[in-house]
Order: C-alpha cells, then sequence, then structure tokens
C-alpha cells in the first residue's frame, strides 16, 4: 500500500508525504531512496541527521547531501 501511495499522482507530491514514507520504517527501501529525488533539500538535511530513519535511507540522504 505504501508504494501505491508514493506512485500516486497527487500524494507522491506532497512534501508532508513523502516525508512520512521515507521515515516510515515499513515502506521498502528502494522506494524510499528513490522518494528522496523528490524532497526538499531541507527536508533532506533533516532526513541525513534523523535517528527516526532507516540506516539505509538516512546514508541515501547524507549522499544526496554531500552532493
Amino acid at each position: 500500500m505504501l508504494v501505491t501511495i508514493a506512485a500516486h499522482r497527487d500524494w507522491g507530491q506532497n512534501q508532508g508525504v513523502l516525508a512520512a514514507l521515507v521515515r516510515n520504517p515499513k515502506t521498502p527501501t528502494m522506494t524510499a531512496v528513490k522518494l528522496l529525488d523528490k524532497i526538499a533539500p531541507a527536508e533532506l538535511k533533516r532526513l541525513a541527521k534523523g535517528a527516526e530513519v532507516p540506516r539505509a535511507v538516512q546514508a541515501a540522504a547524507r549522499k544526496r547531501v554531500t552532493e
């Protein structure tokens, strides 16, 4: 269901929904990493530092912040 929400036209463009999907530990890792491309830079920095984010997603966010 989380992948369906991410793929939905309206919900997939809402920054709040995208951030919640990325933070959700049940969102498949590959889906969460792909969603990082749509996240605003300020939120991306928070995700890179946040402890509530799965480690693989946090590492991908850190990589994008440093680029």
